[in-house]
């Protein structure tokens, strides 16, 4: 019986320090990043050569940086999901579906979504691009032609 106490304590033991090495990892990110070009305009920017409207990438920043532990943390294009957000596959599609609502699209069929590929999105570029695909692809409608600044 205490051997399963000693095991039980080690893993709350090694939980606990996972954890904690995390949050000082993400500290240090967050640190690193201050006062660099790590801006909502600098995220925003880098989606204009590519046609992507700025309401799309705008919302993108704006939802994660209003969340919890990110709130106003200094987010890249090429921040992945796995090692910045640890968000699962579950919870991108949660996200994807929550910022299709904030920008005042529809979630599109699965067979409409297929067209898109096997392409994953695993970065929050990924993100504002899957977005933008969906914006191009939404039923012909006046409203839903263009996102709606809801979100920015």
């Amino acid at each position: 019986m205490m051997g399963l106490v000693y095991i039980f304590g080690a893993f709350l033991l090694f939980i606990g320090g996972w954890v904690a090495v995390d949050q000082l990892r993400l500290r240090w990110l967050r640190r690193q990043r201050q006062g660099k070009s790590f801006t909502r305009e600098a995220f925003i920017e880098a989606f204009r050569p590519l046609g992507v409207p700025d309401a799309i990438a705008a919302t993108v920043f704006d939802y994660y940086t209003s969340h919890g532990v990110w709130k106003g943390f200094p987010f890249s294009p090429d921040d992945a999901y796995s090692l910045v957000l640890y968000d699962d596959p579950d919870d991108i599609e949660d996200d994807a579906r929550a910022l299709l609502e904030r920008l005042g699209m529809a979630f599109l069929p699965e067979y409409i979504r297929r067209e898109y590929g096997d392409k994953p999105i695993t970065t929050l570029r990924d993100m504002v691009l899957w977005l933008d695909w969906m914006r191009h692809h939404q039923p012909a409608t006046a409203e839903a032609s263009e996102p709606s600044s809801k979100g920015t």
